[in-house]
């Protein structure tokens, strides 16, 4: 019984380390968004200088889902520049004002933060976490739209 409920406390652990991570990712992720929407320059900034503002604040509801199923697990997901920074493994985005490539950095690092989410939504369902799992694959589903 005891090996039972160390292994559970061990999944609980990873689930909420990956939960961590996630919430570092769209928050730094969203950031970046903004401000490559808040610095585009020339033909076509208006129209991804909006894009890239939704982006952020789809990031954003994600960044409180992921924070809310770390708080359900017993986890305590902190936001400060320092953390996030500190956890985030998405890349620094170089400024740039051309609208077309702003747009494609951003568009490479929401690729790679999907494809996170994917991989830890399997990692989550192997631990039989299948709320977080759910929630995972869910939201990177919603970023291919």
């Amino acid at each position: 019984m005891a090996i039972l409920a160390q292994h559970r406390d061990d999944a609980r652990t990873q689930v909420l380390g990956m939960l961590d991570r996630r919430v570092a990712d769209a928050l730094n992720l969203g950031a970046q968004a903004r401000h490559a929407g808040w610095n585009v320059d020339g033909a076509g900034a208006g129209s991804v200088a909006v894009r890239l503002a939704a982006l952020a604040a789809r990031l954003s509801v994600h960044a409180e889902l992921l924070a809310d199923r770390s708080i359900a697990l017993g986890g305590a997901p902190c936001a400060t520049p320092e953390r996030v920074f500190a956890r985030s493994r998405v890349a620094p985005l170089p400024d740039e004002s051309a609208p077309r490539l702003a747009e494609a950095m951003i568009a490479r690092r929401l690729e790679r933060y999907a494809d996170g989410l994917q991989d830890d939504g399997v990692i989550a369902q192997a631990l039989g976490d299948e709320q977080t799992a759910r929630l995972c694959l869910e939201l990177a589903g919603s970023l291919a739209t």
